[in-house]
């Protein structure tokens, strides 16, 4: 047990610095899009875009070099090794909810000269198409942290029963109890943004959806990690 508990330690903070240095690249990604768009739509002069940009991507690259440092390592392995089934899959779904929190991001900042020319009119049916898959993903992270994904299969409803313990349930109804005021406060903040400028709900929108589901996966993984935590002691 002693060796457990302590590569449960080593493992977290690996994990920790990898989960920030994910964030922080995807965030530079982000950054490098919106200034790229400003820019190119002539909402911010190029002299201030470009420069902005660089700085950004220059950011994601060095993060994603940090990031590659704190990869799993023997201790990872070890720790599969020991720890039960129960362990492993909570594990595996609370890595799954965070990439695709922070993924979600990193697929918006890709599809946002699309938003862009849907909201001036010029979009085609492709961009369409590649920007209703935003809403998806939103769907799916809630999905996700609400434990309803895979029950239509029998493996998926097996799993259930590793998936679906007390502490689990307790942190969910935390994570879940944040999205509504999250999502009152983003749909207010869409609404403003249409009387002011109604083209910009256009991107608003799927921005509003993508930040309160991915805050919502966040601090569900957040809390896991404390409760286990508290429970290496």
């Amino acid at each position: 047990m002693d060796e457990v508990e302590t590569l449960l330690k080593h493992e977290g903070r690996r994990r920790d610095r990898e989960r920030l240095g994910t964030l922080i690249m995807i965030l530079g990604l982000v950054s490098c899009a919106v200034f790229l768009s400003l820019g190119r739509y002539a909402v911010l002069p190029v002299t201030v875009s470009d420069p902005v940009s660089m700085a950004s991507i220059s950011v994601s690259i060095v993060s994603a070099l940090v990031t590659l440092a704190f990869r799993p390592g023997k201790n990872a392995l070890r720790l599969a090794m020991l720890v039960g089934r129960r362990d492993r899959m909570q594990r595996g779904r609370n890595d799954r909810i965070y990439a695709v929190s922070i993924a979600g991001w990193g697929l918006l900042a890709a599809l946002l000269p699309a938003l862009l020319r849907i909201s001036h009119g010029q979009g085609d049916t492709s961009d369409v198409a590649l920007v209703a898959t935003l809403p998806l993903v939103a769907l799916f992270i809630l999905m996700s942290v609400g434990g309803w994904t895979g029950v239509a299969t029998v493996a998926g409803r097996q799993d259930r029963k590793w998936l679906e313990d007390e502490v689990t349930r307790a942190l969910r109804s935390q994570a879940m109890a944040t999205g509504l005021p999250l999502l009152a406060a983003a749909v207010t903040g869409v609404f403003l943004i249409g009387l002011w400028r109604l083209e910009w709900t256009i991107i608003a929108i799927p921005v509003a959806l993508m930040a309160t589901a991915s805050l919502v996966g966040l601090r569900f993984v957040w809390l896991d990690r404390r409760a286990e935590g508290d429970a290496d002691g």
